[in-house]
């Protein structure tokens, strides 16, 4: 079925196209597939970003080009163009040759999102060194036009910058031709609360000030594929986020938030793991839910929880080092996109869904470099925390992206050789697909080869990790977060 898929992008890869190294993923801990092998949906893209579900069983993702000789320079953007693309579905389960939707955006795309009728939601730019800066939420037509636009303009009294100041959104259908949008406004600073607010302007939104450390809401209507409009202005609905770089929904439409951890010394780790946080949908917008950044967090090399905060909500479970099949443990850090697995979809799911969550690690490298970039799956009944993916994978740089449609499951990496601060990023970008629908292990025999002492060991590793998930969801304590780029 995907071999069209396959034929369909050879003449697209363009002549500087990276080769592209095979891996799999392994879900044997959580019950399911042991050994998954991707297939090369598209490769030679340029710092691939955003990747998301579109219209008919379309994938979108951004684009970036640059003239920089130092790259993104840590998601800043200078001299930097972006675009956004789409990956049309045949409805085969094969797609199309990919074709760019809309371009000429200012600075990195970040976040490409479609609302019900096909007009795209794209976050583009980044606040400037020196603290200066504007960042876009561009509305775009099926045909490329833009018909709205939002500027979120930065401070200038920030030295040396806003740190986390990229965008990222979720788009959640409403009724009728409403959607919700979800996006944030991250913190100022690695580890201090932040004070100074950000300006948004534009489809009439005019003097409104946002605060960072946040997750905003606002609804939008369109009238039709060219025309779209806010209903609903911004409304702050979470604080205490350091930088809350993937949102997903759950079946419950609860709102999951992936938060950055602080990175401290960063010696060799980060200071605070990357956590998972949850807000009710029946709390959302009720009031602001503080989840305690920067003064309550998780340390990474102990799990132990920092209880600075005792006022704020705590995380549903922190990313710290997961054992893998084989019991050697794995680091995520950085977390960047996450995509919420139903009941339904997969035989290893449990009854209350899971996530699939990505890391970016290491800024600037890749492959057996890149020691914090592994890919976790997260099980909401068992409390499961357990890597489908190794740190340090060959050919793995950085894998940002994260979709799932049907039984597939959609990878992108933003640079497979991990630059990101270098010009020689461009062209290393790639999307994989999985099939998970696979025949599961027969009981017992889901993690073959270990010893009894490994088994022991994951054993107690997962218990730990459920009986801190309870811990904290017991306490009334919270969380933080952190995000490369």
């Amino acid at each position: 079925m995907l071999k069209k898929s396959i034929l369909a992008f050879v003449v697209s890869l363009p002549a500087f196209a990276a080769p592209i190294a095979p891996f799999t993923l392994n879900f044997s801990q959580a019950g399911g597939p042991g050994s998954v092998s991707g297939t090369v949906l598209d490769t030679g893209l340029d710092f691939s970003y955003g990747l998301s579900v579109g219209p008919g069983g379309s994938l979108l993702f951004g684009q970036t080009t640059t003239t920089n000789p130092a790259g993104l320079v840590y998601g800043t953007g200078p001299q930097a163009t972006g675009s956004a693309w789409q990956l049309p579905g045949l409805g085969n389960g094969a797609f199309g040759a990919p074709t760019q939707v809309a371009g000429s955006f200012a600075g990195m795309v970040t976040s490409v999102k479609s609302l019900s009728d096909g007009v795209m939601v794209v976050d583009s730019g980044a606040g400037a060194a020196g603290g200066t800066g504007t960042r876009t939420m561009s509305f775009v037509s099926p045909g490329g036009a833009t018909i709205g636009s939002i500027a979120f303009t930065y401070p200038s009294a920030i030295a040396p910058s806003w740190e986390h100041s990229n965008g990222m959104s979720l788009v959640v259908p409403g009724a009728g031709a409403t959607s919700t949008i979800y996006f944030i406004v991250g913190s100022a600073a690695d580890q201090a609360p932040t004070t100074a607010t950000v300006s948004v302007s534009g489809m009439g939104l005019n003097n409104v000030s946002l605060n960072g450390d946040s997750v905003y809401s606002m609804t939008v209507q369109s009238t039709s594929a060219n025309s779209v409009q806010i209903t609903s202005a911004p409304q702050q609905i979470a604080t205490g986020l350091r930088n809350p770089f993937a949102l997903s929904v759950n079946a419950a439409g609860d709102l999951l938030i992936g938060d950055n951890g602080i990175d401290g010394l960063h010696s060799p780790n980060e200071l605070g793991a990357d956590t998972l946080k949850l807000i009710p949908a029946s709390q959302i917008g009720k009031s602001v839910v503080d989840f305690g950044f920067p003064n309550s967090y998780v340390n990474f090399a102990t799990g132990q929880y920092v209880n600075g905060d005792p006022t704020a909500t705590p995380p549903l479970v922190a990313f710290t080092p997961g054992a893998d099949s084989n019991g050697v443990l794995q680091n995520g850090e950085g977390i960047s996109a996450m995509a919420y697995l139903t009941p339904s979809e997969f035989s290893f799911v449990g009854n209350q869904g899971g996530v699939i969550a990505t890391f970016h690690g290491n800024f600037d490298l890749g492959g057996t470099a890149n020691y914090e970039n592994a890919v976790f799956y997260y099980d909401f009944a068992s409390g499961m925390l357990v890597p489908i993916l190794d740190d340090q994978t060959p050919g793995v740089g950085h894998l940002d992206g994260v979709a799932v449609i049907g039984n597939n499951l959609f990878l992108e990496d933003m640079s497979t050789n991990g630059q990101v601060n270098e010009i020689g990023g461009l062209g290393q970008g790639a999307i994989y697909e999985f099939n998970l629908a696979q025949a599961t292990p027969e009981p017992g025999t889901w993690l073959p080869g270990l010893s009894g002492l490994a088994l022991m060991c994951l054993a107690q590793t997962c218990l730990a990790q459920r009986w801190r998930a309870q811990m904290w969801r017991a306490r009334k304590a919270g969380g933080c977060g952190r995000q490369r780029p």
